[in-house]
């Protein structure tokens, strides 16, 4: 993947463009110099010209590229280190970015991710980190079992794309100021429960009858899993548009 985040060239001269100073840099972002400085040190900025070992000057280019960093965190709910791959995979161009931003299935991108950084399992601050969910949706999930760490408080793929799932519930704008809380996601953690135990306790009251080898039932029922996790979405659309379709016709 290449990187779009380069460093400044090492002459001050920049043609006609004029290079501002840190303080400056403030006033035009609205963003703090320690802000700023974090985020040069994780990479989403390139370094600014030096000059001398205690004097930084910065394009013009700079206030834009802070801009969209705020906005992704601020508008998006973006963690940085999202942010981050983002702007490696995109570069800085906010009408491009915002456009992929609308086209793609940002959850299913992050998954990606993880499969690409060989990720297994993540500690709470580094599931904070990478998915963006809010500390309090975090405890929150994890008093509902929607988020279980392992004995060493650890987190393991499912948790972390559970995490990044109850992230995206915020992102698109169902908040808990707007009456959204983590119970509204549990709900279907809870449903769920209820009806896994109903498949296999029907499913292992008909296989016992067949006398079927272990490897048998094995291939059976990953077959049958497969059928389950196809249906179940398609079905969920199903009654959510024909619920809805009520209402709306009810309100009519």
């Amino acid at each position: 993947m290449a990187s779009h985040v380069k460093s400044v060239a090492s002459e001050k001269d920049t043609g006609s463009e004029k290079l501002l100073k840190m303080k400056e840099l403030c006033e035009q972002t609205d963003v703090t110099s320690g802000t700023i400085r974090y985020y040069i040190k994780q990479g989403l900025l390139p370094e600014p010209h030096k000059p001398h070992k205690n004097m930084a000057y910065y394009e013009q280019g700079y206030v834009d590229k802070i801009k969209l960093i705020k906005d992704l965190q601020e508008k998006h709910y973006l963690p940085l280190n999202v942010i981050k791959m983002i702007l490696d995979e995109k570069g800085y161009d906010e009408a491009g970015v915002k456009d992929w931003l609308r086209q793609v299935d940002t959850a299913s991108w992050f998954e990606t991710q993880i499969e690409n950084n060989g990720t297994q399992v993540m500690t709470r601050e580094e599931l904070l980190q990478f998915t963006g969910i809010d500390p309090v949706d975090f405890d929150a999930a994890v008093s509902y079992n929607m988020l279980i760490p392992d004995k060493n408080g650890q987190f393991d793929k499912e948790n972390i794309k559970t995490a990044l799932l109850a992230s995206e519930f915020r992102r698109i704008g169902l908040t808990e100021a707007r009456g959204f809380t983590i119970e509204f996601l549990a709900l279907h953690y809870n449903l769920l429960e209820f009806v896994v135990k109903k498949e296999v306790d029907i499913f292992a009251r008909n296989i016992i009858d067949y006398n079927l080898g272990s490897d048998e039932v094995l291939e059976l029922s990953e077959k049958a899993l497969e059928v389950l996790y196809k249906i179940s979405p398609i079905m969920h659309r199903h009654f959510i548009k024909k619920l809805f379709g009520e209402i709306l016709t009810h309100e009519s």
